[in-house]
């Protein structure tokens, strides 16, 4: 089993500029018009890669987030935390496991 310790999920707007600085600093080029995609297509292998690493972390920096916050902490596959307001990204990808968890508490 694999060991990360967290996961970074950025509104598509981060990746963009994140894109912009590597290829200014002489790294490979990506199409802009791809990043949607690559990003929610990394949302989607979320459910996969939270089987097979020990914690994953979901942070949110979204526009409406008030900085970075931890929205959901995974500990060996199982839901251990989650905040009280959920962003639309995250819920979309895990709703079946929030759910569950709120009806727990």
């Amino acid at each position: 089993m694999l060991s990360t310790k967290w996961c970074w999920i950025a509104k598509s707007k981060y990746p963009r500029d994140r894109s912009a600085k590597r290829l200014n600093n002489g790294g490979p080029f990506a199409p802009i018009s791809r990043i949607p995609d690559d990003v929610s297509g990394g949302l989607q292998q979320l459910p996969n890669i939270r089987k097979q690493v020990d914690d994953l972390m979901l942070f949110d920096n979204t526009l409406h987030a008030r900085g970075i916050r931890l929205v959901a902490h995974f500990h060996e596959g199982e839901l251990v935390k989650l905040a009280r307001a959920i962003p639309r990204w995250a819920e979309g990808v895990f709703q079946a496991e929030f759910e569950a968890w709120l009806r727990q508490t």
